[in-house]
């Protein structure tokens, strides 16, 4: 391996070491120029951060955009959660970023060299992994690399895009894949990680990751050396590598901050369109960079589009296993495996994964925590008021789930057919309340358990949101996810409200109206959808609600209680004409990027109008002088004839003077 540019621990350096360090880092011939503008915040962030492990929460408190978003967040491990990965593998890691990815394969034991070519990057992951002895950084460009031992693993995410730009070396994808081929051992698997040029998020006008532009990529990235590709061009470059077996898997919504991703026997399954919309539910989470609205409804769409067949194509994200014609590209995956399922924004002994795995009726789905330390609890993990149950497998129930009938009737315009999903649940809660008695110390007030008696719900009843429901048959209901649980019991009239709530969240923002209601708020919806079910609710049962979910939302994310209440508040405030509104905002944001794309061409038009007028002026300055020239001309043919018949008159007149005279002289002699 070249040494040249390989960082040494920084715990290994002393003050001097270290400042050499960094100047050599700074005198790297040619440093990448690829930056998100967060790598100043995220050195100081890791040098005043004890726990800087995979997935640490110290390091999550820090996020405050989306580059320390990016860099921190927890959620970024989802991506390699499904392979195994461990010291038995050597694994080169390019454009390595700040090591979010690094650190979490060097604490699985593999024996990692990370490839950045940015310096401030390279000096993160560094200090990221300070403590692992099995982690060596190299910073410098791929292209420079030279290592003769091989790896069993590459993984490039988020890389090959630039690979014909100047930030990214510059030399092109082909290039770059075959550099990659060769240091692949015989049996090494490249996995790659990249945005589907042809993705439904594109495809429903997200501006374009890398250049910020709506449609700029389903248009080819006219005049742009950074570019994705769609799935069949991706395959042929991979195998004109040498790279020709191919494992495809899908994340959602998409490789940065994954919480599904699906693999290609998941399309494969009878009903596709049914299972994956259950898994994906949101193919954009507007959460993870795409603020703006829909002028269509995506999530019908993409299971349309799955339901068609094309689900893989317009994936937004593609994670690729590839080796050459002798490997196998799902050495590292569980074959029987469908789909995997990560939960969202959590501290991390409240994360878990769920494997989906099996083929038709004999699907399973297993959960298992994403903290690998020990439970101090065997069977539950207690943080004050809320518990998890501990992890375990179950049967896959196939079937359509009530947020999946509720949300087609909405779509439907139907009302008739909302109300009957909901009474179907309405029926399911009341069936299974407990009998009235006052809280004791076996069943505690807590955030979703009022001082007050009422209807209760048995303990692990908190989250009763109406996708975790499953419609086995036309009569039976199956709860199918009951992870979270409450001392003691839960209020029948809260966690219900909560489930309203959260349908009204789907139906403002994902573009779904019942008739006549494009002007209501999430809070005056949710009221809409209580009345509609004959169930008691006002604003202040509301205003009730959104206090326990914020104290929920702490407990499960940590943070700031008021900053929790406010995100509450401020997602019931969001109304259907938000989206006409947010529309019509990037509808203006393109329409300002094209008055500058006209007032440019307008500007060289002008130029060419002020060349044109004056080399037309100096045309007909030319015209005039040809045409005096030609009156000249003209004049001076004149004059040549006039000149010309005057000669042959005087010669004329000569010869006819001699011709006299020789007659008269003639004449004499004769005489």
């Amino acid at each position: 391996m070249s040494s040249s540019n390989v960082l040494p621990r920084s715990d290994e350096l002393t003050d001097e070491e270290s400042v050499a360090r960094d100047v050599a880092l700074n005198d790297l011939e040619q440093p990448l120029s690829y930056r998100d503008d967060a790598e100043g915040r995220v050195l100081n962030a890791l040098v005043e951060t004890a726990d800087r492990s995979a997935g640490s929460d110290a390091l999550a408190a820090r996020i405050e955009d989306w580059g320390t978003r990016y860099h921190f967040s927890p959620t970024r491990l989802h991506l390699l959660l499904p392979f195994s990965i461990g010291p038995e593998h050597r694994v080169l890691e390019i454009g390595a970023g700040c090591g979010a990815l690094t650190r979490w394969l060097g604490e699985r034991g593999a024996d990692v060299v990370a490839v950045e070519g940015n310096p401030n990057r390279a000096r993160a992951i560094s200090l990221r992994c300070s403590d692992l002895d099995n982690v060596q950084v190299h910073a410098g460009d791929f292209a420079a690399f030279e290592d003769r031992k091989g790896f069993d693993v590459v993984l490039v995410v988020g890389v090959l895009e630039y690979s014909g730009a100047a930030s990214g070396g510059g030399d092109g994808p082909a290039a770059m894949l075959d550099r990659i081929a060769e240091h692949l051992r015989s049996d090494g698997v490249l996995v790659l990680a990249i945005e589907n040029q042809l993705g439904l998020q594109y495809l429903a006008g997200r501006t374009e990751d890398h250049l910020g532009l709506s449609w700029i990529g389903v248009h080819g990235y006219p005049g742009s050396d950074v570019r994705t590709w769609s799935r069949r061009h991706l395959s042929e470059l991979l195998s004109a590598a040498g790279l020709s077996r191919h494992q495809w898997l899908f994340p959602f919504p998409d490789y940065k901050l994954p919480t599904t991703i699906l693999t290609e026997a998941a399309y494969e399954e009878a009903d596709a369109a049914t299972l994956i919309d259950q898994l994906v539910r949101d193919p954009l989470a507007r959460g993870n960079g795409f603020e703006g609205e829909l002028s269509f409804d995506l999530r019908q769409a993409h299971r349309s589009l799955v339901g068609a067949g094309i689900g893989p194509e317009v994936a937004n994200s593609f994670m690729i296993c590839a080796t050459r014609e002798a490997g196998d590209p799902n050495r590292l995956l569980d074959p029987d495996s469908l789909a995997w399922l990560f939960t969202r924004t959590r501290q991390f002994h409240w994360r878990r994964m769920k494997t989906i795995t099996g083929r038709g009726k004999q699907r399973r789905v297993t959960a298992r925590r994403v903290d690998p330390r020990p439970v101090a609890v065997d069977e539950m993990e207690e943080a004050g008021w809320l518990r998890q149950k501990p992890v375990s497998a179950q049967i896959w129930y196939r079937g359509h789930t009530l947020e999946q009938l509720a949300l087609e009737a909405c779509a439907a315009r139907d009302e008739d057919r909302l109300k009957h999903a909901l009474d179907r649940w309405i029926r399911y809660l009341d069936r299974h309340k407990l009998e009235p008695a006052p809280p004791s110390a076996d069943d505690p007030v807590h955030p979703y358990r009022k001082v007050d008696t009422g209807d209760r719900l048995p303990a692990d009843m908190l989250d009763v949101d109406l996708a975790n429901f499953v419609a086995t048959s036309d009569k039976d209901l199956v709860y199918v996810d009951d992870e979270w649980c409450a001392g003691g019991s839960v209020d029948l009239a809260l966690v219900r409200l909560r489930a309203l709530w959260h349908l009204a969240v789907d139906l403002v923002v994902r573009g779904f109206a019942l008739p006549s209601t494009a002007s209501f708020t999430v809070d005056t919806l949710t009221l809409r959808l209580a009345k509609l079910c004959r169930i008691p609710a006002n604003e202040e049962l509301l205003d009730e609600m959104r206090a326990a979910e914020a104290a929920l939302l702490h407990d499960i994310r940590g943070g700031d209680d008021g900053e929790h209440r406010r995100e509450v508040e401020a997602i019931g405030g969001w109304s259907g004409h938000q989206n006409s509104v947010s529309a019509l905002s990037s509808l203006r944001e393109m329409s300002d990027v094209y008055e500058e794309q006209i007032a440019r061409m307008r500007g060289q038009i002008d130029a060419f109008d002020r060349v044109n007028a004056r080399q037309s002026h100096e045309l007909f300055a030319h015209h005039l002088e040809r045409q005096r020239l030609l009156d000249e001309l003209d004049s001076l043919q004149t004059e040549n004839q006039r000149l010309h018949t005057e000669l042959t008159h005087v010669e004329r007149s000569r010869v006819a003077r001699w011709y006299r005279g020789l007659r008269a002289r003639l004449q004499g002699r004769r005489d």
